[in-house]
């Protein structure tokens, strides 16, 4: 259970304690189907890595802390157990390093144990002017070029003239298209739909987009296609997004809209943490080392946003001395308008 919710890690770490403790008192050996279900748990949390383009910056393993019902809340509407009509997506909204990308993790866990199939992708404020950047990198995995050469004409040739290095043969790939922003031929976006449908003919899936604030608006264009005409919870969109950085990206902006007011959307909004969540969360960093000032000024520092937290007791374990702790440079950028890896 612990891990169909996410908790992978916490899991194994759960069995391992029977097992030492039963371990000591008597001969017991776990049955063979025990043994499947770690072995299934192990591998789930050994590809849990985002792949090479959406690659998380190196960070230490912190656990989630003051999030327990929005955890409980993504996990339920992702995995269809909202008592309501079943969400197809689900969006998290809050400023940077509030935990969005940490908390969704929490749930792609927990959905590929599941063996949901996930697509996942990171668009960067920087590429926002390349059209379908976020759907063509999600979609960039070995498995789903087979199911791009089984659809049908014309639905095919238009993907692999998107996609071209699924083509196989001996003829050359379909002519690469001129997209031009924010405008797409109907049977393009037909594709995608039809493409998303033949990836979950014998499984679920999950589609999650980080930081959608930069999305284009020729890929927000595909997601709105696909989320208006979707019936039932085989597939699952999942969006975070940092609601002020949308001033400059109206098409997303109106879609992000349309989505509040539609009742199968699931909407997250994440807010700073409490006292005593800044504090277990400081402490888990500093592995309790904190002293009781230390902490104090680490948690009145970050004014309850984890990912201030977490550098600023970081930065006070890493230091020679301790005086007086300053914000550290990635906390600054952060506050100053700039972006917090994974958070």
């Amino acid at each position: 259970s612990r891990a169909m919710g996410g908790s992978v890690r916490e899991a194994e770490a759960v069995y391992l304690a029977f097992a030492d403790r039963v371990g000591r008192e008597s001969d017991w050996k776990p049955e063979v189907a025990t043994r499947d279900l770690l072995e299934t748990v192990r591998a789930t949390f050994a590809r849990s890595d985002p792949p090479p383009e959406v690659a998380l910056a190196p960070r230490l393993e912190v656990p989630l802390c003051g999030r327990d019902e929005e955890l409980a809340y993504l996990t339920r509407s992702v995995f269809g157990e909202v008592a309501r009509e079943t969400p197809n997506t689900v969006t998290v909204r809050g400023e940077a390093g509030l935990g969005k990308t940490r908390l969704v993790e929490e749930a792609i866990q927990g959905a590929r144990f599941r063996g949901y199939r996930v697509l996942r992708s990171r668009p960067a404020e920087l590429e926002r002017s390349i059209p379908l950047n976020p759907l063509l990198g999600a979609l960039n995995q070995p498995w789903v070029g087979p199911v791009i050469l089984g659809l049908d004409d014309p639905w095919n040739s238009v993907l692999l003239a998107l996609m071209p290095q699924f083509h196989e043969g001996p003829e050359p790939p379909p002519e690469v298209p001129y997209v031009q922003p924010g405008s797409l031929p109907r049977r393009t976006y037909e594709a995608f739909f039809r493409l998303f449908r033949a990836l979950v003919e014998d499984t679920k899936a999950l589609l999650f987009v980080d930081d959608a604030q930069w999305v284009d608006e020729t890929s927000a264009g595909v997601l709105q296609f696909v989320h208006r005409r979707w019936e039932g919870s085989d597939l699952t969109i999942v969006l975070t997004y940092r609601s002020e950085e949308l001033v400059e990206n109206q098409p997303l902006a109106r879609f992000l809209g349309e989505l509040e007011e539609d009742p199968r959307v699931a909407d997250i909004r994440l807010t700073e943490l409490g006292e005593e969540s800044s504090k277990q969360l400081a402490q888990s960093v500093a592995s309790d080392r904190l002293s009781v000032a230390a902490l104090s000024e680490v948690v009145e520092l970050a004014g309850g946003n984890p990912f201030f937290v977490i550098e600023l007791a970081a930065d006070y374990m890493e230091a020679v001395s301790y005086t007086h702790l300053t914000l550290p440079t990635k906390v600054l950028v952060c506050r100053s308008g700039g972006w917090a890896a994974g958070w």
